[in-house]
């Protein structure tokens, strides 16, 4: 990932940034569904949102992957 793209991921200090992506207009159309306080709530989101053509993933403050859910 380029730093770019992990600057653009990373939550605030502290908290989780979860993005889901609309694969239907293409990979890298990506959308915010929240900023929460918790990787609970984070993963909670994340499994929520995600699923079939609907792939979801959530973030925390140093830009890491900590949670994905769906498929493309």
């Amino acid at each position: 990932m380029s730093k770019w793209q992990t600057e653009k991921f990373k939550a605030p200090p502290g908290k989780f940034r979860v993005i889901g992506v609309d694969t239907f207009e293409g990979p890298f159309a990506d959308y915010p569904i929240a900023v929460v306080d918790t990787l609970a709530e984070a993963q909670e989101l994340v499994k929520i949102h995600g699923g079939e053509m609907n792939p979801v993933y959530a973030y925390d403050d140093t830009g890491k992957l900590v949670a994905q859910a769906g498929s493309y």
